[in-house]
């Protein structure tokens, strides 16, 4: 990993790398933290964008939930700084666990300070949960825009639909 930090206002970070071998591997192409609004008293970061990540998950025996409460990599408590805007981009999910396959690439763009989702965009390859499955889906979500969605086949319990289309808004 390395880290670049600027005068400008900029630090980012690169090639980060966090796993536990036989259970997880994620990786991070860089972190860009906008810091040009910090302030000694109130510590706000503008925005953080994340770029390139790949999420490998393979824990057939666990639930999701469970390989996740059992990292060490996330922990609570109080942040230390607050964040205005949170962009995530590229983010590859490869994911297998006893409740759980998902293969997606999934965009997203918040305002964490107003807490409110601008964008998602996912493109699911496939997911499955339970009775639930979803095979070439698109889900595409923008503030205040119309944009499509739509499944090649979706699964529920003994249903199966095909060449599902939708139009999709965040309000």
């Amino acid at each position: 990993a390395s880290c670049r930090l600027s005068l400008t206002g900029f630090c980012v970070f690169s090639g980060i790398e966090i796993y536990d071998p036989g259970a997880f591997r994620v990786s991070v192409d860089d972190v860009v933290v906008d810091y040009r609004r910090l302030l000694l008293f109130k510590p706000l970061l503008k925005g953080i964008r994340v770029g390139g990540v790949k999420v490998f998950i393979s824990s057939p025996q666990e639930r999701l939930i469970d390989r996740v409460n059992r990292s060490d990599v996330i922990r609570s408590g109080p942040p230390f700084f607050a964040v205005q805007q949170l962009d995530i981009h590229d983010i590859f999910l490869d994911v297998k666990t006893r409740d759980i396959a998902l293969k997606a690439r999934v965009s997203f763009s918040a305002d964490i300070m107003s807490r409110q989702l601008n964008s998602v965009k996912a493109d699911i390859e496939y997911f499955l949960a339970g009775d639930l499955s979803l095979e070439d889906a698109v889900i595409d979500m923008s503030q205040g825009s119309v944009r499509d969605c739509s499944a090649r086949i979706v699964r529920y319990n003994k249903l199966k639909a095909l060449s599902i289309k939708a139009l999709s808004i965040l309000s």
